[in-house]
């Protein structure tokens, strides 16, 4: 669901990225102003791609949130907010 509207990076408690409106986010604690885009299911879309970023791995994968069939990729390192990934 790529989406105009401002989106709002946060951590959920097993240190997934998500993207979503900033009321969303605020619920989760933490939360940054992002350019990125969200998929259909609000994880970031890198080179057209939805992935499943693992904060505490520092790792993103493609094709699935940690299934056999997950294709690990590079993201930008300019694009990667300014969470502290140690806070809660």
């Amino acid at each position: 669901m790529s989406t105009t509207q401002p989106r709002f990076a946060f951590l959920d408690s097993e240190g997934v990225l998500h993207l979503n409106d900033e009321e969303h986010a605020k619920q989760h604690g933490k939360h940054v102003q992002t350019s990125l885009t969200d998929d259909e299911s609000g994880y970031p879309v890198i080179e057209g791609q939805g992935v499943v970023y693992f904060a505490r791995e520092d790792r993103a994968y493609v094709k699935g949130n940690k299934s056999k069939d997950m294709v690990y990729i590079v993201l930008p390192w300019y694009e990667l907010f300014v969470l502290d990934r140690n806070e809660k």
